[in-house]
């Protein structure tokens, strides 16, 4: 793109508003090289970066730059050998590597959600052993710490008890003459980086030492005494082998870092890119934007599309931009605005420009949405160019950039032109802007124009490839409203503009006689085009408004009916609650009731007989709280609840094509079933009644009820049975039903014979049988009934 046409659409003050949600220099320099690119996969990369930046920050992704400063200096500095950093730098440094290893730690966990930023953050280098080695070593403020290394720590250890000695024998001497009148004041000072202390000059004589020099008044001596002068020296010795210690401390970690000189270039760059790639998704949560699409079918679509320069400056006036849309393709590439002037035409053209510059940058623009073609270049000819220098009047210097810019135009480009063929006569001027555009679309190039010419206006109206377009103005009031008006050319309603602002009024009507009749007559026309839309877009509203009430009413009758329906199943899940309770409540009591050995057998059969009545009953409770449906509502109901599988019912299994009995429900839509000689668990659609169907509603009732009692009580033909071979769950569940059947027939003690083997069985039973509420006791049996291959059971009475 040009220079030109970047600074014409004020691409540098956008590159400052941007600049501003950068934190880091790396990222602020990434934002002033930020230029128009040419491919459409990079273009696409880029904004597809910022999409992932956007979605992050709204996720409370929050990357830290702050600390980060500009590292030129610092590396240029470490490009020369044997040259150490200052701790001030090598402090910079580790809060580089600290943002390196936390960066590279927060955005490797992101690759599903952000997998190109996830990327650049993998792709940091692991800088965490120099990180490590350089922890610490630096202070806060900038100093070497003393456990930066074992020879400081003990240097400056016996600086700090050196001193102290020096403090107590100053102390000593300021206690000695304390009376007399050589001493100024009682304090110990520093001079030359030697302990002093103050003596007045005419006492001088009373104290033997050495003058570090004198106040400003001149009145005091700095004075070294004697007795510390061993002690001075002896400090300032160490106090310079602990400076040396600091070199070579600073020496060997600009060392470590020199070694990963060319990582940490590589990680300012990816880090300053991040920052710059999340300062355009700050602006464009700041400015809501939208992130375009990219295109190489030559469309540009803008959606509501405000101009970001206008928009910064009027929010600190609390004002607002009136938002404008573009739509233009390769069958309609050519839009003519016309309006008044300060109506808005200058700044929609500016819009265009910008956001379209915008969006091949790969940044954000703020728009409802946008759609922009890839272009090789945005010619521009807006603004007052008169050059006195080269003796060119405005509309001379306006025919050479124009001359410029079809000399070198080719698709794709997009051609911005303001106030086309202003400057000289009119009827010439608009017969010369016409012939421009239409250059522009013969050759296939985008362009808008702004024009006052009506012959413009009709060239918009009667080409194909050509679309009119208004700036809006309000005739009451005489004021813009800054809309863009598609299909329709605008008035440039100057006499109005004029007679507002107070001209003669004698001069206003003379003004009005001198119009053409034709003029009138296209300002009459553009006039009733204008209120013929007005009328549409209110008729669009009011169907609109009708639709969305239309389609509330139609979501609160769904709402109603799901609550009904929510309402009908509550109800008839109380019933079947109520039903299975009460149920339930008679089985306990049949079941007390099975206690007499000699009753056990008629006690099943009155049980058996008792259930079915109560199952009946709960069917036709649960069938009178159940709606009646449909014929093929209840088809399509049944088939959703499936078949009717109870406890005990004889099924056929598809999978085996065989016969079995349903043993237990096992979790949802499955159930246990013996087939033969084995048990197994099998899905309900696997399963079919033998029997014959149960009416729609016998068998709604029973599968929501699925409450059945069953109890297989024969005669007790032993009291013992042989488990030798069995593996624990076959015992065990062999075991359980055993007990049951003894239990009911009254016997007071049974035999497990299980044999002795590796007493896993045996074992597994003791502990089955410890949990059983009907077991009294139980051990193994005497050594010439079995022993530990036997387990004698004693059941409560």
């Amino acid at each position: 793109m040009s220079v030109k046409s970047l600074d014409t659409l004020d691409y540098g003050n956008l590159k400052q508003i941007v600049s501003r949600f950068a934190e880091c220099p790396a990222g602020r320099r990434a934002v002033e090289g930020l230029v128009p690119l040419a491919l459409k996969a990079e273009i696409a990369r880029e904004l597809e970066v910022t999409a992932e930046c956007l979605r992050l920050l709204e996720a409370g992704v929050r990357l830290q730059f702050q600390d980060l400063v500009d590292y030129a200096s610092i590396f240029e500095k470490m490009s020369v050998a044997e040259l150490a950093l200052e701790p001030q730098e090598i402090l910079h440094i580790e809060r580089l590597l600290g943002c390196v290893q936390s960066t590279r730690k927060s955005l490797g966990a992101l690759a599903a959600e952000a997998p190109l930023v996830s990327g650049l953050g993998r792709g940091l280098p692991d800088v965490g052993m120099l990180l490590s080695a350089l922890k610490d070593k630096i202070g806060p403020s900038g100093g070497v710490e003393d456990h930066a290394s074992p020879q400081l720590k003990r240097i400056r250890n016996e600086i700090n008890i050196l001193r102290n000695r020096l403090y107590q024998t100053l102390g000593r001497i300021l206690d000695r003459h304390s009376s007399s009148r050589a001493i100024q004041d009682e304090v110990i000072t520093l001079r030359n980086e030697r302990f002093v202390i103050p003596v007045r000059v005419e006492n001088r004589k009373e104290l033997a030492g050495v003058v570090h020099g004198t106040s400003s008044s001149g009145a005091t001596l700095f004075l070294e005494p004697l007795e510390t002068l061993e002690l001075n020296n002896e400090l300032v010795r160490l106090k310079e082998r602990a400076e040396e210690e600091v070199q070579n401390i600073l020496r060997g970690l600009t060392e470590r870092i020199r070694e990963r000189l060319e990582d940490l270039r590589s990680a300012v760059e990816t880090l300053g890119y991040l920052d710059f790639s999340f300062a355009k998704a700050r602006f464009s949560k700041t400015f809501h934007c939208a992130i375009p699409a990219v295109n190489d079918e030559g469309l540009l679509s803008i959606a509501d599309g405000r101009h970001p320069i206008l928009e910064s400056t009027l929010r600190l006036q609390q004002k607002y931009v009136v938002p404008i849309s573009v739509d233009l393709d390769q069958q309609r590439h050519v839009l003519v605005i016309s309006g008044p002037n300060t109506g808005g035409k200058t700044v929609a053209l500016k819009t265009v420009g910008l956001l379209t510059l915008m969006a091949l940058s790969g940044l954000p623009v703020p728009a409802a949405s946008a759609n922009v073609c890839v272009l090789k270049e945005v010619f521009t000819d807006i603004g007052d160019r008169q050059s006195i220098a080269e003796n060119l009047s405005t509309f001379s210097s306006h025919l050479v950039n124009i001359r410029e810019i079809l000399e070198t135009v080719a698709a794709p480009a997009l051609v911005l032109m303001d106030e086309l063929g202003t400057g000289t006569d009119p009827e010439e001027g608009s017969a010369l802007g016409v012939a421009i555009v239409e250059s522009l679309r013969r050759k296939g190039v985008m362009a808008v124009v702004t024009t006052h010419h009506n012959g413009l206006k009709m060239y918009g109206a009667t080409t194909p490839g050509v679309a009119n377009a208004s700036v809006e103005f309000d005739e009451a009031s005489l004021r813009p409203t800054f809309r863009l008006i598609h299909g329709v050319a605008g008035n440039s309603s100057g006499i109005e503009i004029a007679n507002k602002l107070g001209l003669d009024e004698t001069l206003i009507a003379h003004a009005r006689q001198l119009v053409s009749e034709e003029h009138k007559q296209v300002e009459q026309f553009s006039r009733h085009l204008r209120e013929q839309m007005d009328q549409n877009i209110k008729l669009r509203s009011q169907l609109q408004q009708e639709l969305r009430s239309v389609e509330a009413r139609r979501r609160e009758l769904e709402d109603k009916a799901t609550r009904l329906e929510a309402k009908r199943q509550r109800e008839l899940e109380q019933a079947r609650q109520q039903a299975f309770e009460g149920f339930e409540k008679e089985s306990r009591k049949l079941l007390n009731e099975v206690r007499d050995k000699y009753l056990s057998v008629r006690a099943r059969r009155e049980l058996e007989k008792k259930g079915g009545q109560l199952r009946e009953a709960v069917n036709r409770e649960l069938a009178s709280v159940a709606e009646p449906q449909p014929a093929a509502e209840g088809a399509g109901r049944a088939a959703k609840l499936g078949l009717l599988i109870l406890v005990g019912s004889k099924v056929q299994v598809k999978r085996f094509g065989q016969e079995g009995t349903v043993v237990a429900p096992h979790g949802e839509g499955q159930w246990e079933v013996v087939v033969g000689n084995f048990k197994c668990v099998v899905d309900a659609r696997e399963l079919s009644p033998t029997g014959a169907s149960l009416p729609p509603q016998e068998r709604l009732a029973q599968t929501a009820a699925r409450v059945t009692v069953q109890i297989n009580s024969p005669e007790l033909q032993s009291t013992e049975i042989n488990l030798v071979g069995c593996t624990v769950d076959e015992a065990i569940h062999r075991v359980d039903k055993f007990l049951d059947t003894a239990f009911l027939a009254a016997v007071s003690q049974v035999r497990l014979i299980h044999g002795t083997g590796m007493g896993v069985l045996r074992k597994a039973l003791s502990e089955w049988l410890s949990n059983q509420p009907y077991v009294d006791k139980f051990h193994a049996a005497e050594s010439g009934q079995g022993g530990n291959g036997v387990t004698v059971v004693s059941l409560k009475a």
